[in-house]
């Protein structure tokens, strides 16, 4: 028994943080909560085909929540070594994600059963294709006139590795109007419901098996658009440009992250660094462009420019060592980040603007505090003049960080971030009657 078992390696998601020390038996855990990545229901698929329970419906029947989990499962041979091992039905070929808006009566999201009764929906339409359906979060909103709300259900479906066509399939069968008939009313809602049109989000052709005992030789992308909500991007692009759009921008960091693995962007530290990288992203591209390429465009800016000389940092270097003025120093140079005492003619404006735009931006993305605006003379002066809103100087999005203390340079920024970490690790320590000692 003991040697037909493998190793399986459970994993925890990186937005929390976990410190192991060599001298104290204890784990810092932010929040104080594990948050797994792989659901009891992936091990006990392996097991239950182990046991000789292959047929799907039998499986479903055994673990009725596995369908929640999309590809998530493990499969007998990921756990024991045999010699004819049961597959994972509709997994190991393209993935599709979808997004799609619900509008209802009620102000809640879609509850588990619900999810499910939607899912099982896709399925029975795209049959007998063999497919799997797990929507991977939802957005409330309220819809200003009419008094319903709206949710942003992203889904995705996944394909088995025979299926060639899988945007071609979803399109035909989840993209009519019968299927968002009947899907609606699977659902529990009082009153009508009304579910608009899937908009693909991405199409990943053949990605490696899931789960696998192996390091995959692809990249592992986040989705960082679990953290750029709909709602968020909506609030600082009401009224995006065609090269502009949500989908877009989720389609162009994906891409690019597949495309540059050793130059990713929005692709490393925690949630709260990531914010903090959004935000100061975000509040610099509130501005009209004529790019063709749109997103591409900018995040290849954004990674790559490196000023006249070739050698300085990019915006997102500046970003990681936690400098907003670096990235105005990059993009405008001279023009917002002068080096004699006051700024040429209309450029104070341009500052106060951008300046607005990324307080805007900080505050959809709930930051803890602005980045230091050091490596650009004049902004520090600049955003405590208009935050004070004397006269016509005034950038009313920066009203609410008037009281918050700024780090005075990038430097004293991280010391910030390490010594709140270091603090938590202490009280952690001192306080906690669950700490053991050697």
């Amino acid at each position: 028994m003991e040697d037909a078992i493998n190793v399986v390696f459970y994993e925890f998601t990186d937005a929390y943080l976990l410190v192991c020390m060599t001298f104290f038996h204890f784990s810092l855990i932010r929040r104080g909560v594990w948050i797994p990545r792989t659901p009891w229901e992936s091990l006990w698929h392996a097991v239950v085909q182990w046991v000789g329970i292959t047929n799907e419906s039998a499986i479903n029947y055994v673990l009725p929540n596995a369908v929640n989990f999309g590809c998530n499962l493990y499969a007998e041979v990921d756990l024991f070594t045999v010699e004819l091992p049961a597959s994972l039905s509709g997994c190991g070929g393209s993935v599709v994600t979808l997004q799609q808006s619900f509008f209802v009566s009620e102000a809640r999201i879609l509850i588990p059963d619900e999810q499910k009764a939607f899912c099982e929906q896709v399925v029975a339409t795209v049959a007998p294709v063999e497919i799997r359906c797990f929507i991977q979060d939802q957005t409330l909103s309220e819809v200003p006139t009419g008094g319903s709300y709206e949710i942003v259900v992203n889904y995705e479906i996944n394909f088995g590795p025979t299926v060639t066509n899988g945007e071609e399939v979803v399109t035909e069968n989840i993209d009519t109007d019968s299927f968002r008939a009947e899907a609606a009313s699977v659902l529990q809602m009082e009153g009508d419901v009304v579910i608009q049109q899937a908009e693909v989000v991405t199409v990943t052709s053949s990605p490696s098996d899931l789960p696998s005992l192996e390091p995959s030789e692809s990249p592992t992308v986040l989705d960082i658009c679990t953290i750029v909500t709909s709602a968020i991007f909506e609030t600082l692009f009401p009224n995006p440009s065609a090269l502009y759009t949500y989908s877009g921008f989720c389609l162009a960091v994906a891409t690019w992250n597949l495309d540059y693995p050793d130059n990713q962007i929005f692709a490393a530290g925690d949630e709260f660094g990531l914010r903090n990288q959004l935000a100061a992203f975000f509040g610099n591209m509130l501005f009209p462009t004529n790019s063709a390429n749109g997103w591409a465009d900018t995040i290849d800016f954004w990674t790559n420019f490196r000023g006249s000389t070739g050698t300085g940092k990019t915006c997102g270097e500046f970003v990681s060592d936690g400098s907003f003025g670096g990235t105005l120093q990059r993009i405008n140079g001279e023009d917002q980040c002068p080096s004699s005492s006051s700024y040429e003619t209309g450029y104070f404006d341009a500052v106060v603007s951008r300046l607005n735009n990324y307080c805007t931006a900080a505050t959809a993305f709930n930051v803890e505090a602005l980045l230091a605006m050091d490596n650009c003379n004049l902004l520090l002066t600049t955003l405590e003049t208009c935050t004070i809103s004397t006269g016509d100087v005034t950038c009313t999005a920066c009203q609410v960080w008037a009281g918050v203390t700024l780090p005075p340079s990038s430097c004293e920024y991280e010391r910030r971030f390490i010594g709140k970490e270091l603090l938590a690790l202490l009280t952690h320590l001192f306080i906690s009657p669950c700490v053991s000692f050697l």
